[in-house]
């Protein structure tokens, strides 16, 4: 890693890449603060080339969702898949197929919550306008 930062800027790619890995790797072995401060860098690297709501986030989003969801952190993974789905249906439609996953997330997350009533809205709005369900 230090030397692609040496080589690259901060926020070429190249670099992005490594740090993502890097913290895949680290969740991957249960190293999850080491995991979550590197998912956080590249989100708030990719965030400042893109936007708070560029569809180029959702891969990071939902890395780090995932991620607090492992670590129980609920409210926060609820946050960034919320965050996430915003985004696919702003750019896209509510038809992007990206959104039955996200759905899926966001469902298990509500589920742990007892969020029935958000759970039965985000179902009732995806069956609404998604051919997938």
């Amino acid at each position: 890693l230090s030397i692609f930062e040496r080589i690259f800027s901060a926020k070429d790619i190249v670099v992005l890449n490594v740090l993502q890995n890097l913290a895949f790797v680290y969740q991957s072995q249960g190293k999850y603060p080491e995991a979550e401060q590197l998912y956080k860098r590249v989100l708030k690297l990719k965030e400042e080339d893109y936007g708070k709501e560029n569809s180029q986030l959702i891969p990071i989003l939902c890395s780090l969702a995932n991620l607090l969801k492992e670590m129980k952190k609920f409210g926060e993974s609820e946050e960034l898949y919320t965050r996430g789905l915003q985004i696919l249906i702003h750019e896209y439609g509510p038809d992007h197929p990206q959104i039955g996953d996200i759905y899926v997330n966001l469902h298990n997350i509500y589920s742990i919550l007892n969020k029935r009533e958000e759970d039965k809205q985000l179902y009732n709005f995806i069956k609404k306008h998604s051919d997938y369900f």
